[in-house]
């Protein structure tokens, strides 16, 4: 059984369409993550195939990069903050809110890890080469060359 990640209110509404709509992808098992440490949502992840976004007014997204460094499949909402990195090359990006979008998008991967398992692959793979974009050394590097031009600009000149 797959398991595909979401917040109840909007993965019960998404599920009951997949369904109606995408038979293929009604015999996937869904697990909320809200109730997890940390630790044990890496651990669920890793054992994913697919991981439903929900974000929406987050500033950052970062469940969605979790997702993607842990190698899923990353479907759903971008949400404020991972309009930052989100494309069509990283994962199945719908509109906020769109749910029965949001139930395409995640028959879709179905499909795409079924059928077409080298091009999930590459999705799944620019998605892992997202998430290294915002590791904690890539953001310390960002830091400390933000932080050194700036003292370089302050430099008394003589």
């Amino acid at each position: 059984i797959r398991e595909f990640f979401g917040k109840l209110i909007d993965w019960k509404n998404i599920n009951d369409l997949i369904p109606q709509s995408f038979m293929s992808a009604a015999k996937y098992k869904w697990l909320e993550i809200d109730d997890m440490t940390h630790s044990q949502v890496m651990v669920k992840l890793a054992r994913s195939k697919v991981f439903l976004s929900l974000q929406r007014m987050e500033g950052f997204g970062l469940p969605a990069l979790e997702a993607m460094a842990a190698g899923c499949l990353v479907v759903g909402f971008t949400g404020q903050g991972g309009a930052e990195y989100a494309n069509s090359d990283n994962g199945i990006w719908v509109n906020e809110d769109d749910v029965e979008a949001a139930a395409g998008a995640v028959a879709k991967a179905v499909w795409l890890l079924r059928e077409r398992p080298n091009e999930a692959a590459a999705m799944i793979a620019a998605g892992r080469r997202t998430a290294a974009r915002y590791s904690p050394a890539a953001r310390d590097t960002a830091v400390l060359k933000v932080y050194g031009d700036i003292l370089r600009e302050r430099e008394p000149t003589v």
